[in-house]
């Protein structure tokens, strides 16, 4: 049905309710009495009250303590954010940490970071709402709004700097108000009539959208008979949005955008691949290799940096200042100014091309012991590679990647490859004079173009039964593509003709490609056995 339907060809977001992972949340109320005051933070009843809630370590049933905790404070404008880190310094002797529209990229970064790192001073990072735009903390768990919007969409951004898959705690959201003023209606209006403080609530931009100008006028008149009404008609209207969304929902799309058991598989598959703690014993040779300075920074943390002594002129994505890296997936999601190591990271990946590529490594002399080899004997193990040079739409890698082709050859063009593995052949560790087997080497030219010939020839014939399996699995799945589309054409009119020719086309263009591919030497080495 899904098949029949096409599902596939239509975009799909999913919702909260189908994706697991997010966490609660809880709001805490402060009505406080008094006037605001911008000019003069300090006779702010909601300075006064943040003074107390960052200092006292009393916790009530209608409160909790941030006494020690670390908290994100988000308001309106760069200018309040300013003042509150100022005023929160000079007189309240508070460390906090500032973040704006109207600081650099790099002074957020160090913000974010001075404000993450568990050692640091600052409890508290200040952010306007521009400001904190695009930035997750979901490492805090305290957010404190210092004002209200009077868009839900922007109230939901805030809470969702925090409210995110992979936050471990209850969400404490805090919001001082001004009894009787605009912010008192508005938290009654989002905690009343949205609910938008404990839970998302999809229906609460298309409310105010249609309720706009009633909000205005409410938030003029400030009169409380008509917040209650106000209210009143903000939960019926959302109720009825809610319902419309809900009856809305294509149960098809919904079955197919989450395949619940194959998604734990992957994600299984996923977790199991990051903590195989591979990755960085890896960069690390390569980066020694090549001469690339590695120090440590602290646990998982590493920097990395140019060195005097380079094997290359320049190391492929790493700056002249060097980096600060991370292979740890929790601390990169809480310091966004270290760089996640991943197999996929650019640095990594032009680090493996630079190896594919150069000539470092890929001719090698080795003494070696094997108890089914005499002493004396020597042989050559090469390594080829299968490439398939192809335009990248076809995505040949689906069916002939780039392969290689191990084969061992002794000195009597005996080939040894299924005899004799790679890992047992273990060198001695004994040094030897490279002049002597200079001179062997070049006594024996002939001999070793002959082993060469006939280790070519055995990886030729390798390649063809390669090519042969690749063309096989390419025919089989595309044309089994293509006869599901020629049947879903008759059920389906959003399957055009045009559609199905591309991808014959497509099979022709694909079969040329891996029947042209073609067999490269990449590495070989002599190996002599003792």
């Amino acid at each position: 049905m899904l098949d029949h339907h096409g599902t596939g060809r239509i975009l799909f977001r999913n919702s909260r309710q189908t994706v697991q992972g997010f966490p609660e949340r809880e709001r805490y109320g402060y009505a406080l009495t008094g006037h605001q005051n911008d000019t003069d933070l300090q006779q702010d009843p909601r300075f006064i009250w943040l003074i107390d809630k960052l200092t006292a370590s009393v916790k009530t049933e209608s409160s909790a303590s941030l006494k020690g905790q670390k908290a994100l404070l988000i308001c309106k404008h760069a200018q309040t954010a300013i003042d509150l880190e100022q005023t929160l310094k000079n007189r309240a002797g508070i460390a906090s940490a500032v973040f704006h529209e109207g600081m650099t990229i790099i002074e957020r970064d160090r913000a974010a970071a001075y404000f993450a790192d568990q050692e640091s001073s600052a409890r508290l990072l200040i952010c306007s709402e521009i400001g904190s735009e695009g930035r997750n903390f979901q490492f805090v768990h305290h957010l404190i709004l210092w004002d209200l919007p009077t868009n839900p969409d922007l109230l939901q951004q805030r809470i969702g700097r925090l409210d995110r898959i992979g936050q471990k705690h209850i969400i404490q959201i805090h919001i001082p108000y001004l009894e009787n003023t605009e912010q008192h209606c508005l938290y009654r209006w989002y905690d009343e009539g949205l609910n938008a403080f404990r839970s998302n609530n999809s229906a609460a931009q298309p409310v105010a959208d249609k309720l706009h100008s009633e909000l205005a006028e409410m938030l003029h008149n400030n009169n409380q008979a008509d917040i209650d009404a106000f209210i009143a008609k903000t939960q019926a209207l959302s109720t009825e949005i809610e319902a419309q969304l809900h009856n809305g929902r294509d149960q098809l799309l919904e079955l197919n955008s989450c395949r619940k058991d194959l998604a734990d598989e992957l994600i299984d598959q996923l977790n199991a691949y990051e903590h195989e703690d591979v990755l960085w014993p890896y960069m690390e040779d390569v980066f020694e290799c090549y001469g690339v300075d590695t120090e440590f920074h602290s646990p998982d943390c590493f920097i990395i940096r140019p060195s005097d002594h380079m094997r290359v002129s320049h190391f492929p994505g790493l700056s002249e200042d060097g980096m600060t890296v991370t292979v740890n997936r929790q601390i990169a999601l809480a310091r966004e100014e270290l760089q996640f190591l991943t197999w996929e990271h650019p640095v990594v990946t032009a680090a493996m091309d630079l190896v594919l590529s150069s000539e470092t490594g890929n001719a090698a002399v080795s003494v070696i012991r094997h108890s089914d080899l005499k002493a004396g004997q020597f042989l050559l193990e090469c390594l080829f590679i299968v490439e398939c040079s192809a335009p990248a739409e076809l995505q040949i890698g689906r069916f002939l990647p780039h392969t290689p082709i191990r084969v061992l050859i002794n000195q009597h063009q005996k080939d040894l490859t299924e005899t004799i593995d790679h890992r047992s052949l273990l060198e001695t560790g004994k040094n030897f004079d490279k002049q002597q087997i200079v001179n062997f080497l070049n006594n024996q030219r002939l001999p070793i173009t002959k082993l060469l010939a006939a280790a070519e020839q055995k990886a030729k014939t390798d390649m063809q039964q390669l090519i042969d399996d690749a063309t096989k699995t390419m025919l089989d799945s595309l044309a089994a593509e293509i006869k599901r589309l020629v049947r879903l054409k008759k059920v389906n009119p959003t399957i055009k003709k045009e559609e199905i020719e591309h991808l014959k086309d497509m099979t022709m263009l694909a079969h040329e490609n891996i029947q042209a591919a073609h067999l490269r030497l990449d590495a070989v080495r002599f190996v002599i056995t003792s």
